[in-house]
């Protein structure tokens, strides 16, 4: 195992290159069980590569140590607290999250209730463009598809905010 785990270092170490420069990446962790002590199982993806480090803890600098402290991409995670180092203008929550948090609200009452059916609504219509963009890849016209349902939320969210 000794020899294959340094067998394998330069080719790691390339991936993990290769996802530190990309442009864009998810990111994600999840609890991992090593020997029968608790570890998190930490994922960076991008289009063309996958890294996985299994590491002590959820912690930030656990974050940082698979992206980088620099990380310049498009990082699409949830919003646990060790991605809060990354740029928030190149952070992007992951809106399989955003919509389950919206499916809570939509089960609550009065404006809750209309905050969660609303950001649903902006869901649902978000989700419809990424499936025809996947069938015929026209970004101009994904962006023109967005670009309401991005100004849209914005108002949702400043309404909530007040």
């Amino acid at each position: 195992m000794q020899r294959v785990a340094r067998a394998l270092d330069e080719p790691y170490e390339d991936l993990l290159g290769h996802v530190r420069a990309a442009s864009a990446l998810n990111v994600d962790e999840t609890g991992w069980r090593l020997r029968g002590g608790k570890r998190t199982l930490w994922g960076a993806l991008t289009g063309r590569a996958a890294v996985f480090r299994i590491a002590e803890g959820r912690h930030r600098r656990e974050a940082q140590a698979l992206l980088g402290e620099e990380f310049s991409g498009v990082a699409c995670s949830d919003r646990w607290w060790a991605y809060d180092y990354l740029d928030p203008q190149r952070r992007q929550f992951c809106w399989a999250h955003l919509a389950r948090d919206f499916t809570a609200h939509s089960e609550g009452l009065g404006a809750q209730k209309q905050f969660g059916a609303a950001g649903l609504r902006v869901a649902e219509r978000l989700f419809a463009a990424w499936g025809e963009f996947r069938g015929d890849a026209d970004r101009n016209r994904l962006l023109e598809r967005i670009g309401p349902l991005q100004e849209e939320l914005r108002a949702l969210l400043e309404a909530v905010s007040i």
